[in-house]
């Protein structure tokens, strides 16, 4: 409607002679032209303002948890490092050189999109780790651009394989995995797609997947000094809690995990402490990553992990 009434002043303006124009003609017309301009301006800030108002969208950890078990896609992944910046100034995002230290041969890395918006302790917590007092965090945001591995019993135990076979590395106490049999051998083979590592593409053998995972967790291993240590938060299904279990992962108490069998049993079990889902990626340089966000959070109280403007993916 401004737009009409502006143009039909404008109009009249240039079509009148001066000695026919009333006084207040002039007057209207600049007003709505400024008004006109101060609109479109204020639009996107309008529309900024609402968006702040709103707060970054949150994936639900039901949503997440749904990811897990269809080892949904991952195209943004997150590094977050907590510590201490009198004692390990090193880990500050100004002084990073890989994605983990060394000589780790895979880091685990979470999924940015599902920890997007989250308060930074909330978000560390939720990947397995903690923040004590002083203690600041740094984050690594950066496209998947390589292999990807879940960080559940089937995957674990093929980074495992994959350790065993890299000619770089010294090893003398290995995980056996003699118990397998040939179908299990096959399935751990079995990279092809995605849908691999779902719940679906692996649940027939992952009662033994698991119970070999978990012996590589409690037993002397010389594979895990190439890959970040499994702490108490690790679940199978691969995905950290975001508080640990009453009891350890090598008491008896906790190797009824290894038991399920059936996906909503899992999810009555497991829904509420579920943190965030865990992958393992090769320990990369900074410098080799394609695009990274390095942030650095001072604050983790007060200081949430930033929308960088990628769009959620739905598969």
């Amino acid at each position: 409607m401004l737009i009409l009434v502006t143009c039909g002043l404008a109009y009249k303006f240039i079509k009148s002679e001066p000695k026919d124009l009333a006084s207040w003609l002039p007057w209207a017309f600049f007003v709505c032209l400024g008004i006109g301009t101060l609109l479109v301006f204020a639009g996107p800030g309008v529309s900024w303002i609402e968006s702040l108002q709103g707060g970054i969208r949150k994936i639900a950890t039901e949503e997440s948890f749904d990811n897990l078990r269809e080892n949904s896609r991952v195209d943004w992944l997150i590094r977050l490092i907590s510590y201490d910046p009198v004692k390990q100034p090193d880990l500050s995002v100004s002084h990073l050189k890989a994605l983990g230290p060394e000589p780790q041969l895979y880091t685990f890395v979470s999924s940015y999109n599902e920890l997007r918006g989250y308060n930074v302790r909330d978000a560390v917590r939720m990947v397995g780790g903690h923040i004590k007092p002083g203690e600041q965090v740094s984050a690594i945001i950066f496209p998947r651009r390589f292999d990807l591995i879940p960080a559940n019993a089937k995957g674990i135990l093929q980074i495992i394989k994959d350790i065993q076979k890299d000619p770089s590395v010294q090893l003398e106490k290995t995980l056996n995995f003699s118990e397998l049999t040939k179908d299990d051998d096959q399935n751990l083979q079995n990279r092809e797609n995605r849908p691999a590592w779902s719940w679906k593409g692996y649940k027939d053998h992952y009662k033994k997947f698991c119970q070999l995972s978990i012996e590589l967790h409690c037993g002397d291993h010389d594979e895990k000094k190439y890959m970040s240590r499994i702490e108490e938060d690790w679940n199978p299904l691969g995905f950290a809690r975001r508080t640990p279990s009453v009891h350890g992962t090598c008491e008896e108490q906790s190797k009824n995990v290894c038991d399920i069998s059936d996906w909503q049993k899992a999810a009555q079990q497991f829904r509420e402490d579920f943190g965030a889902r865990a992958f393992l990626i090769k320990n990369f340089k900074i410098k080799n990553l394609a695009d990274p966000y390095l942030v650095g959070f001072e604050q983790p109280d007060a200081q949430v992990i930033p929308d960088i403007g990628v769009a959620d993916l739905r598969e």
